[in-house]
């Protein structure tokens, strides 16, 4: 067995007797690293948690992309010759970047759960989530603006109440297929314009009160809602109150029966390779070398933008959508 083995194996005696008294939904927190003024803390699992930042208050954020994953090292002294193993970063802590500024938030893709409050009264111009992603707890977006599109991801399975609520520049929200959505989750959206879900299996699990608006407070505007071709009966049965309440009054669109329109399935230019795989859009720069790749909407607002050393996937909502790589586009259809 290796030092290292061993110096994480007595790390984790040590904790032991921490963890006993620890809340279970939160790991416990032992070794802390700052790096580029992102706080992350080592806990027993072992992973790593998103604590917070020490950057100065007020200031704006202009690209929050936390690492995916921390190498041992940086939160303890390694004997020399040793391995340095890389800890992945699982979660975002409680109320870790409550009323932040940032203009783009790019969450880690092997982010498991973001935790209360985490991004709470924040404002924020661009979310990336990443795909793997199941567990958004209560508030963790309470309040939050700037962001126009919730592109959820097809893994998220929990969404907490009050999770995104009171959000009030979101017009579009993009709902993926088994997810549980909490009472008042999304309450007091009041510029809601689309909801799109793509679940053909059965209608995403919603708690019976309605999880859009708070019944002593706000309804909601005129949105329309788009379902997948041949699932209206699925969704608003007589016998689902919750489901029937949100379309009484509004317009309900079944969606063709793949949501990607193909206008290109596969491409490859100078600089970029360009593959669809239903709403899965692969970036690969093609020839070996880093590159810088956009991604815009119909509106010309910036959907990634990064630099890129390999293949890279985005799952996107309806819309038109143009992939740039120097003097080099692709359009794509997301109908």
């Amino acid at each position: 067995m290796t030092t290292l083995s061993y110096r994480m194996k007595a790390a984790a005696a040590m904790l032991f007797a921490a963890a006993m008294t620890a809340s279970a939904d939160e790991p416990v927190m032992t070794h802390r690293a700052v790096i580029d003024g992102i706080v992350y803390q080592l806990g027993n699992v072992p992973a790593v948690t998103v604590t917070g930042h020490e950057w100065p208050a007020g200031e704006m954020i202009e690209r929050l992309e936390p690492l995916a994953g921390v190498k041992l090292s940086s939160f303890m002294d390694m004997p020399s010759g040793t391995e340095d193993p890389v800890i992945p970063v699982r979660s975002i802590g409680r109320n870790a970047f409550e009323g932040c500024m940032i203009n783009e938030l790019i969450l880690p893709l092997c982010l498991e759960e973001i935790s209360i409050d985490a991004f709470r009264n924040a404002t924020i111009n661009h979310i990336e989530f990443p795909p793997q992603l199941g567990l958004i707890r209560a508030g963790a977006f309470y309040g939050v603006k700037g962001v126009e599109w919730l592109n959820l991801p097809d893994g998220l399975r929990s969404v907490d109440s009050q999770a995104f609520a009171e959000m009030q520049d979101v017009r579009q929200i993009t709902i993926p297929p088994y997810i549980h959505l909490a009472l008042e989750s999304m309450a007091g959206l009041r510029n809601l314009e689309a909801i799109r879900i793509y679940s053909k299996v059965k209608p995403p699990e919603i708690c019976t009160g309605e999880f859009f608006y708070s019944t002593d407070s706000y309804r909601h505007p005129d949105w329309i809602l788009y379902i997948p071709k041949g699932t209206y009966k699925d969704y608003v049965p007589d016998g689902m109150i919750a489901w029937r309440s949100l379309w009484i009054g509004r317009s309900v669109v079944e969606m063709e029966d793949s949501p990607m329109a193909e206008t290109i399935k596969e491409a490859a230019g100078e600089r970029l390779k360009v593959r669809l795989q239903g709403r899965s859009l692969t970036v690969e720069p093609a020839g070996g070398e880093p590159e810088r790749v956009a991604v815009y909407d119909m509106h010309g607002r910036t959907v990634a933008d990064r630099e890129l050393n390999g293949a890279e996937a985005l799952t996107l909502p309806q819309g038109i959508y143009v992939v740039k790589c120097g003097s080099e586009t692709r359009k794509i259809a997301i109908r």
